[in-house]
């Protein structure tokens, strides 16, 4: 019996599509400062409120404590003030003072040294919003509690309700370090490489913190949110070596598409890749550019149309299934 020989048919398949975040794990380490701590300018009577909590924000303007009924605000000024300031009073100071009621709107003439009429206008307005029964229109330096920088977070308070007020250079408050910088390695702590090009998001705890740019120094945004994470955790005070486990993903995630990898042939150099398509009864080859894969699937970079049939087996059924050289 003669033996049959059976030819090779063509097979066919439709181009699959797959997207891809690129979602990794990360480490994200902050740098932390110096704590700031806040001081009495030299109180006198008993402490009759405390008017922030830990985790709060403190600015300039802000009411700290309370003391024989009066508030103490927060100033973030060059230097702390040191002396009682009247009328006909000069100096340094002074303008510093000014430049302070300044931007509460509580003085309108342009600042200038001199602690003028306005100055006292100016001052009795206060005196009265902190509740000072006889406003006299002198600046009393322990109105003020001096902030060593634009903002401090409370990270706990040396001060309670019917303490004694707190003498001059007594701690008040204590800050929290202040962040510095924010970056991300890879979760062993090695520096973070391979990232392709794009807009990524991080994810911290299940929260999304917020974009990142750079990886080496994340925004303000970023950092503020993961502030707000390490205060829920309890993890304020922590070392420089600090951090937590998150995953960075591509906000618009990647769309690719994938081929068998049968179909995929190459020229005889190894430089140009290719597939076959079904065209009119023939076939006409189609370049790629391959960008990785799996087992049994190739991701290619060129879009294909959706009903696209692919040559699945063109070492079976093609005489010359290399791809044309481009050279």
């Amino acid at each position: 019996m003669p033996d049959l020989e059976v030819s090779p048919q063509p097979v066919y398949t439709l181009p699959a599509t797959s997207t891809d975040d690129e979602a990794r794990a990360v480490r994200v380490l902050p740098t932390f400062g110096e704590p700031v701590t806040l001081r009495s300018s030299g109180l006198d009577g008993v402490v009759t409120d405390v008017l922030v909590r830990p985790g709060e924000t403190i600015r300039t303007w802000d009411e700290v404590l309370a003391v024989n009924g009066v508030m103490r605000i927060a100033a973030a000024t060059d230097r702390p003030f040191h002396r009682t300031l009247r009328f006909g009073s000069e100096g340094d100071d002074v303008l510093m003072l000014e430049h302070l009621l300044a931007s509460s709107g509580r003085i309108e003439s342009v600042p200038d040294r001199v602690y003028d009429r306005g100055t006292v206008a100016a001052i009795k307005e206060l005196e009265r919003s902190l509740g000072v029964d006889r406003p006299t229109g002198e600046f009393d330096p322990g109105l003020v509690i001096w902030l060593p920088a634009p903002t401090v977070q409370v990270d706990e308070l040396d001060v309670s309700v019917l303490d004694p007020a707190p003498t001059l250079g007594e701690v008040i408050v204590e800050g929290a370090r202040p962040l510095r910088r924010l970056q991300l390695t890879e979760p062993t702590g090695d520096r973070l490489a391979g990232i392709e090009p794009g807009s990524y998001e991080l994810v911290v705890d299940g929260t999304v913190l917020g974009i990142v740019d750079d990886p080496d120094a994340l925004g303000a945004t970023v950092r503020q949110a993961f502030r707000r994470l390490m205060h829920q955790a309890g993890a304020d005070s922590t070392p420089d070596a600090y951090g937590m486990d998150g995953v960075i993903r591509l906000i618009q995630p990647r769309r690719s598409t994938l081929v068998p990898t049968s179909s995929v042939m190459t020229d005889h150099t190894g430089e140009q890749t290719c597939i076959w398509v079904k065209e009119e009864g023939d076939h006409r080859v189609v370049p790629i550019t391959v960008e990785g894969g799996s087992l049994g699937a190739t991701q290619i970079a060129e879009p294909l149309d959706d009903e696209i049939e692919i040559l699945v087996n063109p070492v079976d059924v093609l005489e010359a299934p290399q791809c044309p050289s481009s050279s």
